[in-house]
């Protein structure tokens, strides 16, 4: 069958034609397969093309037919590879088809066993073949006889013989992956024949080994997974594989085992692994139960979001920058400008920040910050909900509770002092985390925004009260009074809260004392506007300018005077504040709209002018008027203010004093008639009974009557009413006004 050779002469000629034909078969005449390199010194026939003669029914290794055999063999080596862990992971026992395939299989294995004892082998101490039987078979005894022996075993013959106990058909059968070595005999050989490129035979290993590698790997997985219950196992993250038949659940585990190869390796073959080993560390060190369970809940969190996907930091990092802030800003933007922290600063300050925070999911009953631990981040819950929980001897004691949109670490991050609380969830939460340095950084570069933030702060923990949030406000201040925070400070800052001591030595550190903020105020408007003179005084002395003006045209004088601070206007006076002729009308208009007759006397007592008109020609008790107050209007008035000069429309006070009666309403009547009580009207009286010559020039009376008095009295008659040029009776005195004609009948 395999040409096997013995001492016949007759045998020579065929076996140097058989040698030829296989040199032919090998494709170049430099080959070396199938030839046996001879020793040093070894004598060889003089045509150098005839081989060692073998014993009858020994076959020679590089036989053609027997190395088709061996060819024959790979391809059922192939399907071995393939079975094997495919049994090995979902099935419990071969049936069918596959149990008669793999017999056959088994059956020409076995074959092979037979033929090996009567194929010579080469001794490597002699370079010479062996052809003795006995020889042979102690060689193939010593080295893998019993490994094929045990590959070609049928073991759902050996398992129905066995116990139930001893039924493990599935580690019996994956032993027939012994046979794989043939293919790595193969493929060396390969890489040695000079017929085949090194290169391609070299990918096509790599090839095969890394489909075996996937092939086995999801039948591992499935295998662990499907021998316990599927709720506590990765199949049930994919609820539909339980019910698929057995083609469906090989699809899914291959995919899983193809995303796992193609991710993070085959480190695990499955996340029960690293449970488990979590799991011992956990007894070795002798853990608290508390303290298991928080670590068993992350290392399920983590697998999860691997399954479903929501790896969201790790996608977000994967990308350019520019996306990852467009990415940040659209999730959580709105969210941030939430936080109290962080309420009134610029947005491109948050801008900055949410695209420097890192988004993570805690599972329920995780501690997210501990009690007394280092300040290094604070976190902001985007949802879910925590305890805040401290240890009162040696008992834990819940005293607070942060929901959506709450930060919590700010206090330890902002004061840089240990941790007050610990910060347990409560469910599962996802949370943004942003690393103080970060913070910090991003503060320094924005000083409003950081005093802002410091501001805010402070007001919080002053409207939460408490015994512990007083001692924190308390420490707070006091840092800053220090300069030990490590937020940039403003003027703004220390002016707002009357520090004169803060501002000094911000001063003296180079701040510029005339920095605006955004309203274009600076430290010397609010500090005359809370009134505090101290600060005041130290701005000035540092070179505060005293007639800067905000966006609004406020000064700091204004500011004083409008808060009447007798002290700090006398200090800007004397420092060279001044009220110009615009400021008057300007600073009296606002006094007029808040209706503040003090204001209004102080501005025009600095400057003394009341005659004064905006662009529009508007003059303050155009003003006043329309305010409809009386009061300021009268004030006017005595300090000679003209009723009847017109703006840039033709309308006077008095017009509108008019025009306000015609409201209806106590407030307009009061006003008219302040104006017509302060005013003296005249007008002319005439009677046409004593000629067209009688008539008398007079200032208006109180009363209809008094004017029929006073004409009967002037020309002598006795007339009952009185009448306008038109003809048209007038019955109330109000309608009378400045130089009308009044004709007696």
């Amino acid at each position: 069958m395999f040409g096997m050779c013995g001492h016949d002469d007759e045998n020579e000629e065929d076996n140097v034609s058989e040698r030829e034909i296989e040199a032919r078969e090998d494709g170049s005449q430099y080959s070396l397969t199938g030839v046996f390199l001879p020793s040093l010194g070894a004598t060889a026939l003089t045509n150098g093309s005839r081989r060692q003669q073998l014993r009858r029914h020994i076959i020679f290794p590089y036989n053609r037919n027997y190395r088709l055999w061996n060819k024959f063999l790979l391809i059922l080596v192939f399907y071995t590879a393939w079975i094997c862990p495919f049994e090995f992971g979902f099935l419990e026992k071969s049936k069918g088809a596959l149990a008669v395939i793999d017999n056959v299989v088994n059956g020409f294995f076995a074959i092979d066993i037979v033929l090996t004892f009567f194929v010579a082998y080469l001794d490597k101490s002699t370079y010479l073949l062996v052809d003795d039987h006995k020889l042979i078979a102690l060689r193939y005894a010593k080295s893998w006889l019993i490994l094929d022996v045990i590959a070609c075993i049928p073991y759902e013959v050996v398992r129905s013989m066995l116990p139930p106990s001893l039924q493990s058909y599935s580690y019996l059968n994956i032993l027939r992956l012994w046979r794989l070595h043939r293919v790595s005999a193969m493929f060396a050989r390969l890489e040695k024949d000079r017929n085949y490129s090194y290169f391609w035979v070299r990918c096509c290993k790599l090839t095969c080994v890394t489909l075996f590698s996937v092939h086995a790997a999801a039948c591992f997985f499935y295998f662990l997974a499907g021998r316990d219950d599927p709720k506590d196992t990765w199949l049930s993250i994919v609820p539909t594989t339980i019910n698929q038949d057995i083609w469906g659940k090989y699809v899914v585990a291959v995919y899983w085992s193809i995303v796992t190869l193609a991710s993070v390796g085959y480190g695990d073959l499955h996340p029960r692994d690293t449970v488990q080993y979590a799991s011992n560390f956990a007894h070795r060190n002798q853990l608290p139960a508390r303290l298991q369970e928080q670590i068993f809940a992350h290392l399920l969190m983590r697998y999860r979001a691997d399954i479903e996907g929501v790896q969201q930091q790790e996608i977000i990092d994967s990308l350019p920058k520019a996306i990852q802030s467009s990415i940040a800003q659209y999730l959580f933007f709105s969210l941030i400008d939430k936080v109290y922290l962080f309420h009134g600063v610029s947005n491109d300050l948050l801008f900055q920040m949410v695209t420097e925070m890192k988004a993570e999911y805690f599972p329920p009953k995780e501690d997210v910050i501990l009690q007394n631990e280092a300040p290094t981040e604070f976190y902001i819950f985007v949802t879910g909900a925590a305890d805040l929980i401290i240890q009162n001897n040696g008992l834990e004691q819940i005293v607070g509770e942060v929901r959506q949109g709450d930060v919590v670490g700010e206090i330890g991050v902002l004061c840089y002092r240990p941790q007050l609380f610990t910060v347990r969830t409560k469910r599962l939460s996802q949370i943004l985390r942003l690393n103080r340095t970060t913070f910090i950084n991003l503060t320094r570069s924005n000083v409003g925004d950081g005093t802002m933030i410091i501001n805010n702060f402070l007001q919080h923990l002053h409207e939460i009260g408490g015994p512990i949030m007083e001692e924190i406000l308390a420490e707070a201040e006091g840092m800053l009074a220090r300069g030990k925070m490590d937020l940039p400070i403003s003027l703004l800052f220390a002016a707002s809260r009357g520090d004169d001591i803060m501002l000094n030595q911000l001063l003296k550190k180079g701040s510029d004392p005339n920095e605006p903020d955004k309203n274009g105020k600076t430290a010397l408007h609010i500090a005359a506007c809370k009134g505090n003179d101290h600060c005041v005084l130290v701005l000035v002395e540092h070179g505060a300018n005293p007639n800067i003006k905000d966006l609004e045209g406020n000064s700091p004088l204004w500011e004083a005077i409008k808060g009447g601070h007798e002290t700090v206007t006398r200090i800007l006076i004397e420092n060279g504040a001044e009220i110009t002729s615009h400021d008057v009308v300007d600073f009296a208009r606002l006094a007029i709209e808040k209706n503040n007759l003090e204001i209004v006397k102080e501005v025009i007592q600095r400057k003394g002018e009341v005659t004064e008109c905006d662009s529009k020609l508007t003059t303050l008790l155009h003003a006043a008027v329309c305010e409809g107050n009386t009061e300021i209007v009268k004030y006017l008035i005595e300090l000679g203010a003209d009723i009847d000069r017109q703006d840039d429309v033709g309308l006077t006070a008095r017009s509108l004093a008019e025009h306000q009666s015609t409201k209806d309403s106590p407030k307009s009547s009061q006003m008219i008639q302040t104006i017509k009580e302060e005013v003296t009207m005249r007008v002319t009286l005439s009677c046409p009974e004593k000629g067209e010559g009688a008539k008398k020039l007079l200032f208006l009376p109180d009363s209809i009557e008094e004017i029929l008095h006073i004409g009967a009295k002037k020309f002598g008659c006795s007339p009952t009413k009185i009448l306008t040029t038109e003809g048209a009776q007038i019955d109330d005195i109000d309608v009378i006004r400045d130089g009308d004609h009044l004709v007696l009948a």
